[in-house]
């Protein structure tokens, strides 16, 4: 009987590996490694084959070799103290990597540590869209540039790092791919059973109304105060001026508008924000997810919950998760706009990486939104 491993610090993830289990029917031993915050919300999903649960803290991230981050070459031993840290803390609790044939993980910090020279088969189930860069075929230049970059962290820096075919990949995402792999695509009738199953509320709504979901996609490091106070501003007044404007003037006033911030965004900045939108759209129905349903702590779950007719949002995740839950489902996609915005404050990005990816990993997928 194998012996899995599950390497989860998100709920998503755990919907996929769970997915991953049951469409493959196959025996097994499961283990759960997990942060102490996620005790209660992930040990359930996987209870009935559930043999025991480990849980740590978030160790400090690793530094990674890169050819234009040569210098991080440095911190190898940095890595290694930190590496051996963590090992000595889990043996502490009876745990071994050794003793597992499967592992899955996806972007938790431990993996890293942790599966560093395991001969376990790992598997890694995509966090995003933009995962499905990991198995593009690169020119010569960028293969050279991967293959270097994935052995000197591999051998040197100790740590383990994805790469040179080191890992299999499992997506949800890739079902929308205009070219499938067979071996990387996950049910999606199993997924949004298992997803419904923990995500379904008691909401109360109004069946004569239409309900719009839109996704206001605030810079991701606000909660971090990484953006000074004039780019906010500037950005919630271009949001609502080039984006909300345009939403409102091709939606009948009777509709009910749904807004909603990711999680970590201060509350007190979503308040603002939406006295402002009140005061610029008096006459229309706003509703702060994130207060009046705190439940629904993503757009997933706003999603599952409400016969949303309409979806406003950048490229993300959520674009394929919606399509899953309601094939009825309206996207609208404001990226291009937001893009716009970026460009002129390129300086202040924070995420760099991710806006130049997207052009990228678009190519790859079916157009399931339209734009605004």
């Amino acid at each position: 009987m194998k012996k899995i491993l599950l390497i989860i610090d998100h709920e998503f993830s755990a919907y996929q590996m769970s997915t991953y289990l049951k469409q493959n029917e196959k025996r097994y031993i499961v283990d759960l490694l997990t942060k102490n915050k996620n005790k209660n919300n992930l040990t359930k999903i996987f209870r009935t084959n559930l043999r025991k649960s480990f849980y740590f803290d978030d160790p400090p991230s690793p530094k990674f070799f890169s050819i234009l981050k040569f210098w991080n070459i440095v911190y190898a031993k940095r890595n290694k103290l930190i590496n051996k840290k963590v090992q000595n803390l889990l043996r502490n609790d009876s745990f071994e990597i050794k003793y597992y044939d499967e592992i899955y993980f996806s972007n938790e910090i431990i993996s890293h540590y942790i599966l560093y020279k395991s001969n376990a088969k790992k598997i890694f189930f995509a966090h995003s869209p933009i995962d499905v860069l990991l198995n593009v075929k690169f020119n010569l230049i960028k293969k050279i540039k991967i293959y270097v970059e994935c052995f000197v962290n591999n051998t040197l820096m100790n740590i383990y790092f994805k790469g040179n075919g080191n890992f299999q990949l499992k997506s949800i995402f890739h079902n929308f791919l205009k070219k499938k792999k067979i071996d990387q695509l996950l049910s999606i009738d199993v997924f949004k059973k298992i997803f419904s199953k923990y995500n379904k509320y008691k909401i109360k709504k109004i069946s004569k109304y239409n309900y719009n979901l839109i996704n206001f996609a605030t810079p991701y490091y606000v909660n971090n105060i990484k953006y000074p106070d004039t780019l906010l501003k500037n950005y919630v007044d271009f949001f609502l001026k080039n984006i909300l404007n345009k939403i409102f003037k091709k939606n009948s006033k009777d509709d009910v508008f749904l807004i909603k911030f990711r999680k970590n965004i201060p509350k007190k900045f979503q308040l603002e924000v939406m006295k402002l939108i009140k005061k610029k759209f008096p006459m229309r129905n706003i509703i702060l997810v994130n207060k009046n349903f705190p439940r629904l702590t993503n757009l997933d779950k706003v999603i599952i919950n409400f016969n949303i007719k309409q979806y406003f949002t950048t490229f993300s995740s959520s674009i394929y998760i919606s399509k899953i839950l309601d094939k009825k489902i309206l996207i609208y996609d404001y990226t291009l706009l937001t893009r716009e915005f970026w460009k002129k404050n390129w300086i202040n990005l924070k995420t760099k990486n991710n806006f130049n990816n997207y052009p990228l990993a678009i190519k790859f997928y079916k157009n399931l939104s339209k734009k605004l």
